[in-house]
């Protein structure tokens, strides 16, 4: 969603570059799985469609093409941030199989907040 507010080229470039290992795993998950080749083949390509899908909703909706909902971009791109930290804080925190956190993660992590306050708030 946020891609095509402004000029940010260089993210569009990032997730399709991030999406060249990602569709060879999802092809050998698929695969792996029992997936019929023409399955597997017409699920990796509608996941190379979606990035470019994402950036041309992005647009039309920023530039006020579809209803008159540029005025929620700044929401909803809070919530395409939500989902980028639920996302990146579950792959941190995930330890095991079962989905259990390890404390030492949790520790170096709040020890790096920490640092980050302490850094801003002696800015200030």
């Amino acid at each position: 969603m946020p891609l095509a507010q402004g000029n940010q080229d260089q993210l569009v470039y990032g997730i399709a570059l991030h999406h060249i290992p990602a569709a060879f795993a999802l092809a050998t998950v698929l695969l792996t799985n029992k997936q019929g080749k023409n399955k597997t083949i017409l699920f990796v390509a509608v996941f190379a469609v979606m990035a470019p899908a994402g950036y041309f909703f992005s647009d039309a909706l920023s530039s006020g093409n579809i209803g008159n909902l540029q005025h929620y971009f700044n929401r909803i791109m809070g919530v395409v941030i939500g989902i980028f930290l639920h996302i990146s804080t579950t792959i941190l925190f995930e330890s095991s199989a079962d989905h259990r956190f390890n404390m030492h993660k949790m520790m170096a992590v709040l020890a790096g907040v920490a640092i980050a306050l302490l850094g801003f708030l002696k800015e200030l």
